[in-house]
């Protein structure tokens, strides 16, 4: 009978072990898992989202303070990008070249160079519109250094679905990343509470 006892205990000590042993994996695990989306969506923010909020909210505004400038002074435009007037088309190019291009082209390879950190599983419609947009910009800068001032806009219009998309994602991921640093300091003061 002792024999039998002695059995049952050394049985239910590895099975707490065995127990312990998983939970402990598991929590770490869990903990690994955190860390790593952590890393990710920080990633996402400092290297793609944040950089493509803070461009098209600035792009946006200056194009906002552009027309409204232009209406102030009268100018008559094609559509909302093109001018009319030669000295309104002046303007027009020296914002572009000077203003807008640089942000898109900043943007530009940003959405090359972290493509990988798209939350999406495919490139969205309107970065790859953007892309087309700032494309055509590029080819119209040519022609307008070559002395031809044909055209005053790209053949692909500014796809204004990008500003919000970029201030939706940067959003949602910021929310996302302040909420798992909240959890990790809760959970980083309870450990130092036990450990005291």
């Amino acid at each position: 009978m002792q024999i039998g006892i002695e059995v049952v205990a050394l049985i239910v000590t590895i099975a707490l072990a065995f127990i312990g042993y998983l939970a402990t994996y598991l929590n770490s695990l869990a903990i690994s898992r955190r860390s790593e989306r952590l890393q990710l969506v920080t990633a996402q923010l400092n290297e793609l989202y944040g950089p493509l909020f803070v461009i098209t909210q600035t792009g946006n505004a200056l194009f906002q303070a552009l027309q409204a400038r232009a209406a102030n002074l009268g100018w008559q435009f094609i559509n909302e990008d093109a001018p009319l007037s030669v000295e309104a088309v002046s303007e027009w190019q020296i914002w572009v070249e000077e203003v807008f291009m640089p942000l898109n082209e900043e943007l530009q390879q940003i959405l090359i160079h972290k493509a990988h950190l798209i939350r999406e599983e495919a490139m969205p419609a309107c970065l790859k519109a953007f892309s087309a947009h700032h494309a055509g910009y590029r080819a119209l800068v040519r022609k307008w250094h070559d002395g031809n001032f044909s055209e005053t806009t790209s053949l692909v219009p500014y796809p204004a679905e990008v500003i919000a998309y970029a201030e939706q994602s940067y959003g949602e991921l910021k929310r996302e990343q302040l909420r798992m640093m909240a959890y990790q300091m809760r959970r980083n003061r309870r450990r130092q509470t036990h450990t005291t």
